[in-house]
């Protein structure tokens, strides 16, 4: 009878460590592949299909819980989801005026879900929610903190702290009424900070969107500059002009809330434009030998902005 009980233990613990270490080998596939979804110009395709794939990592991740490829994969899946899916219909509501719309819950739930997972991301490396709060309000001390732990050179170390910088900002955006949610303000702005030290240029322009909104949004008093503002989406823009995204952060965070008819006329032009000459479907311009000049990662976002666009658009006459 022992015997049985000890082969029983053995056949266990062996079906744990070969789950484990399947595990492993897809998580490791999973983060090398996560950057083809950037290619993908299909919004709507990639909204019905990314719910499903992330239930799939949850359950991968439920195995293997501290398995950082998963977390981060999570993190950046339900910030995409959030950002490219759920923002983009809220801004429907948002120019409709409506306050609580299933589009802005949906938009919170998932952040919420990134935020939960960056978190987790950075406790395995010994970097708590309490130490985070608590050393960022002293640059120096944050610097050390995250350049001490994390490991610089590490994608991976990097994109956690950007992504989850985002989540958080984007939930304190969504919940301006929520004044414990706002206190963690500069924790996302230190977060974001540390990260665009490292990698100034990452994702064609993201450090630049983060900034210039910032600047824009935020009141006087509180480090907000929208002259500052205006001269760096203008800046960004001359550095990244394929990417879109930054020509629509400059709408909803500049031009929108000002009001500024010029603005929107330049950029309603350069939007009107850029649509004419990007192909809904093939093109016989894909078997031509001469690339492109629109990096495929920005697809995506790119259709993100045209959406957003779009949408604005059809609000045109009841904004100015």
């Amino acid at each position: 009878m022992k015997i049985a009980k000890y082969v029983l233990i053995f056949l266990f613990t062996s079906c744990s460590l070969l789950q484990q270490q399947g595990v492993q080998i897809t998580a490791g596939i999973i983060a090398d592949s996560a950057y083809e979804l950037e290619t993908d110009g299909n919004l709507e395709f990639v909204s019905q299909a990314l719910p499903a794939n992330l239930k799939f990592v949850e359950s991968l991740t439920y195995i293997d819980p501290e398995n950082t490829d998963l977390l981060l994969a999570l993190l950046k899946g339900y910030v995409g989801m959030a950002f490219a899916v759920n923002e983009t219909h809220y801004l429907k509501e948002f120019l409709k005026d409506i306050d609580e719309g299933p589009a802005r819950k949906q938009a919170i739930l998932n952040y919420s879900k990134a935020l939960r997972y960056g978190l987790r991301y950075l406790k395995t490396k010994d970097i708590g929610f309490k130490l985070l709060t608590k050393s960022s309000k002293n640059e120096k001390i944050f610097t050390e903190l995250l350049s001490s732990e994390l490991d610089t050179a590490d994608i991976a170390d990097f994109e956690a702290v950007f992504f989850t910088a985002q989540a958080l900002a984007s939930l304190i955006n969504l919940q301006k009424g929520n004044l414990e949610l706002v206190a963690q303000l500069p924790l996302a702005k230190a977060m974001f900070d540390w990260a665009c030290s490292i990698n100034p240029n990452f994702s064609y322009g993201a450090c630049e969107i983060f900034n210039a909104s910032y600047l824009a949004s935020r009141p006087r008093m509180l480090g907000g500059n929208p002259v500052k503002a205006k001269k760096l989406f203008y800046a960004s823009i001359k550095k990244w002009p394929s990417n879109y995204l930054i020509r629509i952060a400059f709408l909803q965070n500049y031009i929108l809330p000002l009001m500024d008819e010029v603005e929107f006329s330049k950029q309603k032009k350069a939007f009107e434009l850029f649509i004419r000459k990007t192909p809904v479907g093939w093109s016989p311009r894909e078997m031509r030998s001469e690339k492109s000049t629109i990096d495929a990662h920005l697809n995506l976002y790119n259709e993100v902005a045209i959406k957003r666009y779009n949408i604005i658009k059809r609000f045109e006459k009841e904004i100015f």
